[in-house]
């Protein structure tokens, strides 16, 4: 403090205005958090299976939470084909699917929660031998892409269900 004693008042506001700069950029920035992001899927989007999935697993770069109802798997016709279990384990969300799913094209749409409590969603599609088509002629892939463009993920589950 000696030294600063011995500064003219300009030269003491920029030396302790620079001292402080410093110290906020050593100790106090943070890195801005981030929102969960899908990093994976089991099916995985546009996969198309010779065979029911015995589950579905959603996995996240950050921990999340995920409420009732979160999740759903439908059909193109808007019939909820999950078990509505879906639960968390580390950074994977989990539900389940009756073991022999018919074949034809299903929607996963989920919201959960990061680590922040912002919520985040999406929607993707699969399917089981060959494609289906809803009975309005659209198909999984169109209510998704309708979805996203609306920017939600559960959207796609009140399109399919108004079908």
């Amino acid at each position: 403090m000696r030294r600063l004693a011995g500064l003219t008042g300009v030269r003491r506001v920029l030396v302790v205005m620079g001292l402080l700069s410093a110290a906020v950029l050593a100790f106090g920035s943070s890195p801005a958090s981030a929102h969960a992001a899908l990093e994976s899927s089991s099916p995985a989007a546009n996969a198309q299976l010779d065979s029911s999935p015995e589950r579905i697993e959603l996995r996240f770069n950050e921990p999340v939470s995920v409420a009732s109802g979160d999740v759903r798997v439908l059909d193109v016709d808007g019939d909820r084909v999950d078990r509505r279990d879906a639960e968390v384990t580390d950074l994977t969300v989990t539900a389940t699917v009756p073991a022999s799913l018919p074949d034809g094209s299903y929607v996963v749409a989920w919201r959960v929660a990061s680590a922040d409590a912002h919520p985040v969603s999406g929607a993707y599609t699969f399917s089981i031998g060959t494609p289906s088509v809803a009975t309005n002629g659209a198909t999984a892939e169109e209510l998704v892409a309708r979805s996203n463009d609306r920017d939600s993920g559960l959207q796609a589950a009140v399109d399919v269900s108004n079908m």
